[in-house]
């Protein structure tokens, strides 16, 4: 995080702040200072992990996918980017020693049987149209499954 971003949220005096990125494209090894001083800038600090990432646009994967799955899953593991599992375990486990809120977005888009490729509705909507941005669906389903997490930062903004 650099200098400026950190002087504006000293400005600010946020009571929450949540640091989210593309963690696999950033060195790890700096990140506990950086909680460390987010802690100290707010109330509450948390850190939301990576969201899955997949070889290629999903659709594109899909599509790779196809013939070995017959029809399309909701959930699979074909074509995803196995990295970010470990990612994911790296960065609770620094916001853990910083003793900053972690919360795993990887964890509630992927489960046993794979990562969530459609979010359910009246017409399924894919959950990503290139390597991991969300589309509004399923940023929608990440967000509703924060929510027990609101208490927890609301008591702790208090």
């Amino acid at each position: 995080m650099n200098e400026h971003a950190l002087a504006e949220l000293a400005r600010l005096q946020p009571d929450v702040i949540v640091l989210h990125a593309r963690w696999d494209a950033y060195p790890h090894d700096l990140l506990g200072p950086t909680l460390q001083r987010l802690g100290a800038l707010a109330n509450r600090a948390m850190v939301a992990g990576p969201v899955p990432k997949w070889k290629g646009t999903l659709p594109r994967t899909l599509m790779r996918c196809a013939p070995d799955e017959g029809q399309l899953p909701r959930w699979s593991f074909c074509g995803l980017d196995g990295i970010i599992e470990s990612v994911d375990a790296e960065l609770a486990e620094r916001a853990r020693q910083a003793r900053v809120r972690y919360w795993s977005v990887y964890q509630a888009l992927c489960k046993e049987q794979g990562c969530m490729r459609f979010v359910d509705g009246a017409q399924p909507q894919l959950t990503t149209y290139d390597y991991g941005h969300l589309t509004p669906e399923a940023a929608r389903f990440v967000a509703a499954s924060a929510k027990p997490l609101l208490p927890e930062l609301r008591r702790a903004s208090r």
